[in-house]
Formats: structure tokens, sequence, C-alpha cells
């Protein structure tokens, strides 16, 4: 039976509470072995120890939903990845693309008091580097942005938050500049070639619709419906730290409240 300190079941976890709770997908199988890369008979496995851990209700072709025990779990899983990203990020400077993957190998080993340390020593951000909201950071005003494939032409945007999932995709964003607190503007969309045309930092870029759709933007007057608090983290999209530049915002600081596991 896994502990909850495996390492195995730890990606697991934060998948499950991200897509319940974020994305607000049904989980299943299928929805987790896209989410994890990994093959559907591994996942299949996994998930029924978890059922045996009793980290997860589940029964055959039907949802995955968390256990109490396993929300708080992968909760408390959530958290820490996201301040182990901004630690990286802000304090051992590690390059934006490598934080994502950096940061996983730290979770097996923090516990709560580590993860709260660390985040104060980051500035006690309210999202990770790529615009995630960190869980246990007070009320906040989020905002619920939407792909920028989905966008207008000739509006202003601001990007909030980036799909984590693909290094590759990391690379090329953070190449063009495709952060988050970074303003864009679509200028066409060509769907027969599936390609967006697009002014960011004043410089024009092409990118494909499927990687625009996993930058999550929103008009930076605000005028997008406000959703109160992340306490529940029922939103894809949160305000922005970004690395201070002369085009990017500075990241918000607030004192953090402990999230127990």
């Amino acid at each position: 039976m896994p502990s909850p300190r495996d390492a195995t079941i730890i990606p697991y976890l934060k998948a499950i509470w991200i897509l319940q709770h974020e994305e607000r997908v049904r989980v299943g199988v299928t929805a987790l072995t896209e989410k994890l890369a990994k093959a559907p008979a591994t996942v299949s496995q996994t998930v029924r120890s978890l059922a045996d851990a009793r980290l997860i209700r589940h029964k055959p072709y039907g949802p995955i939903e968390l256990t109490l025990k396993g929300e708080q779990l992968a909760l408390a899983v959530v958290r820490h990845n996201r301040i182990a990203r901004a630690f990286l990020y802000q304090v051992l400077d590690y390059p934006w693309p490598e934080v994502a993957r950096e940061a996983e190998g730290l979770l097996p080993v923090l516990h709560d008091d580590l993860a709260n340390r660390l985040h104060a020593v980051a500035g006690s951000p309210q999202t990770d580097p790529y615009g995630n909201p960190i869980p246990g950071t007070g009320e906040s005003t989020v905002r619920q942005g939407r792909p920028l494939s989905e966008q207008r032409s000739g509006v202003e945007l601001e990007i909030l938050r980036v799909s984590d999932t693909d290094p590759a995709l990391l690379d090329r964003f953070d190449a063009l500049g495709l952060t988050p607190g970074r303003r864009v503007r679509v200028e066409q969309t060509d769907h027969a070639t599936g390609v967006i045309s697009l002014i960011c930092n004043n410089t024009a870029h092409t990118i494909g619709v499927q990687a625009a759709y996993r930058i999550f933007t929103a008009r930076p007057d605000g005028k997008e419906r406000q959703y109160p608090g992340q306490a529940s983290a029922s939103t894809q999209t949160a305000s922005v730290a970004a690395r201070p530049s002369a085009s990017l915002s500075v990241r918000p600081s607030t004192r953090t409240s402990i999230a127990s596991e």
C-alpha cells in the first residue's frame, strides 16, 4: 500500500486535484493518462493502489474522486509543488522553462514547515512562475482567463497563466517572451493553416493554434468577470507573478497562511 510520500503517487494526487478543481473536467483513467502522459495500464494499476489506500473512490468506468484524506494530501502536494517552483525561480534563479521539472524532485521531501519557510524566503507570492495560484495564500482576486486561441484580434491582453506540462512548449514560450505578466495582442488567426500571428513585447511572432490554447489571457483593465478567493481554486487562471523587468509586472507579495496536510 502506498504511503502519502510515495513518489509514485504524488503526481497522481496532484493531477487529480488540478483536473477536478481547476480544469473542471470529469476525472477518469483516460483524463489521467493524457494529463500524466503515461500508459493506460500503468495509470489503471496506480488508480487501484490509490483506491486500496482509500485516497480515492473509483469504480470501473466511473469517475475518480478524492476522499477526504486524499483531498488533504493532494492539496498539500499542489501547494508544496507551487511553492517549490516559486523558490527555485525567485531565489535560486532557475531558468523559467526548467522550474516545473526540477520542482517535482523536491516534492517527496517537502513538508508544511519547510514549504512555509521556502514560501516566505521567496517573498510569499500568490502564484507560481507559470501563473498557477498557490493554495493557502489568503483571499485574493482570481481572474478567469480564456485561451489566447479564443481571443479576438486587435485586443490588448495580459498573459495570466501558461500550461506547464510540456517542457518543449515552455522553451518555446520562453524564447518568444510569452510568459505570465506579458502583454500580447492577436493580429490574425489563419484557420486554414492553424497559425496565429501576434505581437508580444513589440515583436511579431507566429504560433500554432494548439500552442495558443495553452496560454490563458485576459484584458489588463480587469473588465472581465471577477472571481473571489482561491480557497476552492475553482479557476483556470490567477493574478500573475513574473520576474520584474521593463516589460513585466512585479510579483505580488502577501503573507501566507499555513495549510495543514
